[in-house]
């Protein structure tokens, strides 16, 4: 029991500092496996409209440049 206890008790931890680094901005947000419109989602739900509409602005110029990994 006292070995579970110890167990539970990082696991707890690993998740509340999981959680701070979300809410700092870091970590990862999202994944592969997620839709396009999840992200956008979470990029909506993290951004300011003006930031939103200059990453918006920015990756239009990486596609028209040709500079991503597709």
């Amino acid at each position: 029991m006292a070995k579970l206890t110890a167990v539970n008790v990082g696991l707890q931890e690993e998740n509340d500092r999981m959680k701070r680094e979300i809410a700092r901005g870091g970590g990862d947000l999202w994944s592969s496996d997620d839709s396009a419109r999840d992200i956008a989602r979470v990029l909506g739900d993290s951004l300011t409209t003006n930031k939103l509409k200059d990453l918006i602005r920015e990756i239009r110029k990486l596609l028209k440049a040709g500079e991503t990994n597709a």
